[in-house]
């Protein structure tokens, strides 16, 4: 509730995103998919071509602007917005995630 009142009250400065259930977030406005695109442009890739994986609200923008956005299970916010939903970091699934990506790109 604390990320939403800070919103509220100093949104037109900083972003606010709740990060867990202990931490909250505050970030400049557009950072997180700014900081990706200016990397993107600066290697010649496309927005669809770029993978985000995230585990909280602090990973909205990025889950959002990214080509394919991945949810870990236990982000139930975040599962509304990502393009993909993938198991838990115990059970490593972001290294499953890229492995099946990166053998389906091998093995057309």
């Amino acid at each position: 509730d604390s990320a939403y009142v800070l919103q509220r009250e100093l949104g037109q400065l900083f972003t606010f995103a709740p990060s867990g259930n202990a931490w909250i977030d505050a970030m400049q406005p557009g950072v997180s998919g700014s900081g990706i695109a200016q990397l993107a442009e600066h290697y010649g890739i496309g927005r669809d071509e770029v993978m985000a994986f995230g585990d909280s609200m602090n990973d909205y923008e990025i889950i959002r602007f990214v080509g394919t956005g991945c949810a870990m299970e236990r982000a139930p916010a975040l599962k509304a917005v990502a393009d993909r939903v993938v198991g838990c970091n115990r059970d490593h699934a972001v290294q499953q995630e890229l492995r099946r990506v990166l053998e389906s790109l091998s093995n057309p």
